[in-house]
């Protein structure tokens, strides 16, 4: 019998799932009048396009990869399987038992080696405790090409206790049969829809969650969207009606900003600062505004937004009106700017009771951000926010930043933080991060004449505070060029590395790697850290020091003239003699325990690196 297509349908086509996005005919076949199915994967990498084929587009995707569509003809489709519900649960946990009255006996056998065998022990006896469906509390059925309910009291009869459902990457196409199979679990608390492609409809939708006489997502505390690619609307939508719910998850959804409208702009009681005078006006306006009116609003407390496309903090302004929110999860976003969006009198501002943001591996290269951060959250005392380019950048005074110089920084700028990146900050850590953050910013006043002192303090608010908990940091302005012998400056050699082009395979130009290494450092120590920097092992590059300094050739055979040359040219001046009587003089920097303050001459050197 054929199959019958729809738009929108979902599909399992050798166990990958998808959804039908066009059906009709496709120029340039053979034959145009045959039908053809368009079809957008789950798995994006799976298709060869994106709905465009010679130059002529049949369909859009939701995904915004390049290869998540196909176009397959309909009459070679051959489809997987669907199931219902109950269907899926028996087929995972009651079925196959090898010996459901756990004998020990196993029906298949697992292979060691060629001639070992595995032995089961206890499997039987667990595949029959999991074989009593009306006991089972966490049930997860993902990826088993579910597509419905099943009649009206068939899942309360078969496995009422459920608390915990995972019912990701299936073959839903709308809420119906979700709400269905959730209307007949009482016990429900967590529900997981991760990697479904839900189509929410506009008309009718709060009856769409009226199953019999209670909303089935009732009891739900946390719910799961990561991965299907829903709008934050629609997010909205489906979380507005879970009046319980405390944790929301919707990673993966591409999402850049959290509304489409423009940003309410209210007091600083509502989520906003605004210092024009028709405040009270948009803050009227702003009143309207549905997540601030919903139950959601009042009780959700964590939310996670990772790995989707937000680029400052202020694509979540609307999460200001979620006023018991404790925990937000950003990480893995392009996020590298508090308020780039919004007018310089506007900033967003988020509930006092939201302690802990997770920045990780996000785009912060600059200090300002994080300078932003207690006005941003006025309650943060827990943040992680390694993973940033800021902690690999230049800090202040001109010195490479190590990971913990930037873990030092973070916690002297923020002066209520209580735990960074998951580590306590203890009051001696605390103590020695803002005295060494008050050094550095004293290094950098250092460099600028006293006259622009106030543009240097400008950049760290928190400099008034600490002058007054400790002191004003000593500010040494040195006349003569020369350096204070008891900064750490006077103690580093600031060393241009850099490999010869063609050191390794592809490399058309030099690499050069600046790097203030201390005098005490050990010549081994120092090619550690060099061949770090190149990506080389260490124990395989050597290292030249090129000291500037020119010398006669002692390989050169002299003539009477050139004698004579060499005199006239003076030891420093090699006087650019064509025939190469002059070389400059280089010193190979031998591995041993030996300082490198002992090899190089002065603060400054360049050392070229080559591969033994």
């Amino acid at each position: 019998m054929a199959n019958s297509f729809h738009v929108g349908q979902r599909l399992s086509i050798k166990h990958q799932s998808c959804t039908v996005r066009y059906i009709g005919p496709v120029h340039g076949t053979k034959d145009e009048t045959e039908e053809y199915l368009g079809l957008e994967w789950d798995d994006a990498t799976r298709g060869k396009h994106d709905g465009s084929h010679l130059n002529r587009r049949y369909f859009r995707c939701q995904s915004t990869s390049s290869t998540a569509a196909s176009l397959i003809s309909a009459r070679k489709v051959v489809l997987d399987p669907r199931q219902t519900f109950v269907e899926a649960v028996r087929h995972k946990y009651a079925t196959n038992l090898a010996d459901p009255l756990g004998s020990g006996v196993a029906e298949q056998k697992i292979m060691i080696s060629v001639s070992k065998v595995a032995e089961e022990v206890g499997f039987a006896k667990i595949n029959a405790i999991l074989a009593q469906l009306n006991r089972l509390r966490i049930v997860i059925v993902d990826g088993l090409s579910i597509y419905s309910a099943d009649e009206p009291g068939e899942i309360k009869a078969t496995c009422p206790a459920i608390v915990e459902l995972d019912l990701s990457r299936n073959l839903f196409e709308d809420i119906i049969p979700i709400l269905k199979i959730c209307g007949e679990l009482e016990a429900l608390k967590i529900l997981k829809l991760n990697g479904n492609r839900l189509q929410i409809k506009d008309v009718h939708l709060s009856t769409q969650f009226q199953i019999g006489c209670e909303n089935p997502f009732n009891g739900l505390v946390e719910l799961e969207l990561n991965e299907t690619l829903l709008s934050w609307v629609d997010i909205c939508k489906i979380a507005q009606h879970c009046p319980s719910l405390t944790t929301l998850k919707a990673s993966q959804n591409f999402l850049a900003g959290l509304s489409s409208e423009q940003l309410p702009v209210v007091n600083r009681t509502s989520g906003f600062v605004d210092n024009s005078n028709d405040s009270r006006e948009k803050s009227s306006e702003a009143s309207t505004n549905g997540l601030q009116q919903s139950s959601l609003s009042l009780t959700l407390k964590s939310m996670y937004l990772e790995l989707n496309e937000f680029s400052s903090l202020a694509d979540l302004a609307p999460l200001v009106f979620f006023e018991n929110l404790r925990n937000l999860h950003i990480k893995g976003n392009k996020i590298s700017n508090s308020s780039s969006s919004l007018p310089a009198s506007t900033k967003p501002i988020f509930n006092k009771n939201l302690r802990f943001v997770d920045l990780r591996n996000n785009g912060i290269s600059s200090w300002d951000l994080v300078d932003a951060l207690p006005r941003v959250f006025p309650g943060l005392t827990e943040l992680a926010i390694s993973g940033n380019p800021i902690w690999k950048t230049v800090r202040e005074g001109g010195i490479l930043a190590e990971e913990e110089d930037g873990y030092r920084l973070t916690v002297a700028r923020l002066g209520n933080l209580k735990r960074l990146d998951f580590s306590e900050v203890t009051d001696v850590y605390r103590k020695d991060a803002e005295l060494f953050y008050l050094s550095q910013i004293g290094r950098a006043m250092s460099k600028v004449p006293e006259s622009e002192e106030s543009m240097i303090i400008a950049q760290h608010p928190r400099y008034a505070e600490l002058c007054s908990i400790y002191e004003p940091p000593v500010v040494f302005r040195s006349k003569d060029g020369s350096v204070n012998p008891d900064f750490l400056e006077a103690r580093l050699i600031k060393l241009d590395f850099y490999l010869p082009p063609n050191t390794i395979p592809g490399q058309m130009e030099q690499i050069h790697r600046l790097i203030e290494v201390p005098k005490a450092f050990s010549i081994y120590r120092a090619k550690g850290i060099v061949g770090k920097q190149f990506g080389l092992p260490a124990m395989k590059i050597r290292l030249v020091l090129e000291t500037g300094d020119w010398q006669p050739d002692p390989d050169y055979h002299l003539e009477s003239d050139d004698e004579n040359r060499i005199d006239q040219a003076g030891a420093d001046q090699p006087g650019g003699d064509p025939r190469g009587i002059w070389n400059k003089r280089e010193v190979e920097i031998e591995d041993s325990t030996r300082e490198i303050g002992f090899v190089v001459d002065g603060l400054e050197g360049t050392v070229r690196v080559e591969l033994l």
